[in-house]
């Protein structure tokens, strides 16, 4: 008998067993202990007593630019066992999950797709675009604000948390990271030191880098933020001297990062990709949770199509004034009409509602509308540094 339920405690035999043969190769090494993961909800289909197929909601809570900080549910470890699959179990608990999202408040969610037309069915889509750089460090120059960058030490950690924060509010996306996640970051690991350098600025710290030296030519990064052009400058300098042990990094950075307004050269290499897939879960609870710009008022009247998440499907009038949205559902005829897809993307901040309308995922009927679903929308653009 088929039955959908959490995994609890007592299923953990069965379900480490799936995560293993799905993700590990077999490998009982990095699933971890569950004291280890982080808050979730898991969800599992059965047949009698043995575990087919599961679907994991880790909580996070995200950024949405500088006033608003977002209930997020993380999809992760959706997994079949191979006989089972084509059974359609994953998909129903994909359904499930939006359900539970709902009601656990996150009214977004995000994913790192196997298969980007997999989770598209469902609603999600792309969203965000990173940059990635290979950079041979030979080719960086020391700058003068390089002599002002220092190892860190527990000590700095605060200092490197606080920047992380002031940087991720200049986007939609960025994790607000527990201790666990700083840990990983941080933290030494897999027998494998963990280095941190952070650039001290005029009044305080502006910039900091963290890297584990990977086997190979070419080393990534943990991370590489920087909030001023003089921590840029600073920390390419900085990697400049790591020459003789690196010869190449790996840095991942956001779609408007400056990297190249200090440094042009033929040999360095970047490569631009999605961030990730995103989803609008509740229409309406993320509207009114979104904060326009103050100087914006205006009124937009759209049309949502969601196969899987009927709450969302249907006519929507959002009327916004003084940084505040309130949103219902309307009978009048739509300014604008759109998929769930198209209207994540817009709320995840890349693409923009206007680049979406040029790649002919918008119905536009009433250019006035439209107009007032940009304004409505405006804001940082879509990024995220973490991975689940």
């Amino acid at each position: 008998m088929i039955e959908i339920r959490r995994v609890e405690l007592e299923d953990m035999h069965q379900f480490t067993y799936l995560m293993a043969q799905a993700f590990q190769r077999g490998s009982k090494e990095g699933i971890g202990e569950p004291s280890d993961w982080p808050q979730a909800d898991i969800w599992g289909v059965w047949d009698g007593d043995k575990l087919r197929s599961a679907v994991t909601i880790e909580h996070y809570q995200v950024y949405l630019g500088d006033k608003v900080i977002a209930p997020m549910g993380g999809i992760a470890g959706v997994a079949c066992l191979p006989a089972d699959r084509g059974r359609g179990y994953a998909k129903t608990l994909l359904i499930r999950s939006l359900g539970t999202m709902r009601e656990n408040g996150q009214y977004v969610s995000a994913l790192f797709p196997f298969s980007w037309d997999y989770y598209r069915q469902f609603g999600w889509e792309w969203v965000g675009v990173k940059k990635e750089y290979t950079i041979p460090t030979s080719v960086l120059q020391i700058a003068p604000e390089t002599e002002r960058i220092r190892t860190a030490s527990e000590e700095d950690y605060p200092a490197i948390r606080n920047i992380y924060e002031q940087f991720s509010k200049r986007y939609r996306g960025m994790a607000q990271r527990d201790d666990r996640m700083w840990k990983n970051v941080l933290y030494s690991k897999d027998n494998k030191y963990t280095y941190s350098y952070i650039f001290e600025g005029a009044a305080q710290p502006e910039g900091y880098l963290v890297y584990r030296h990977d086997d190979g030519e070419t080393t990534t990064l943990k991370e590489f933020i920087a909030l001023t052009p003089q921590a840029m400058k600073s920390q390419l300098g900085f990697l400049h001297r790591l020459a003789m042990q690196i010869p190449n990094v790996r840095i991942k950075a956001a779609s408007d990062d400056t990297l190249w307004m200090h440094r042009m050269h033929w040999d360095i290499q970047t490569k631009l990709s999605p961030v990730t897939m995103g989803r609008v879960t509740d229409v309406k609870v993320a509207f009114q949770s979104w904060t326009p710009i103050p100087d914006f008022s205006g009124k937009v009247t759209f049309l949502v199509k969601d196969t899987h998440a009927p709450w969302n499907e249907g006519i929507w009038q959002a009327q916004f004034e003084g940084g505040q949205c309130v949103i219902e559902k309307s009978t009048a005829t739509p300014d604008v009409e759109m998929d769930i897809q198209t209207l994540s993307q817009i709320y995840w901040g890349t693409p923009t509602a206007r680049e979406l309308r040029s790649g002919g995922r918008i119905v536009v009927n009433d250019e006035n509308g439209f107009r007032a679903l940009e304004e409505l929308m405006q804001g940082p653009p879509m990024s995220l540094f973490d991975s689940f």
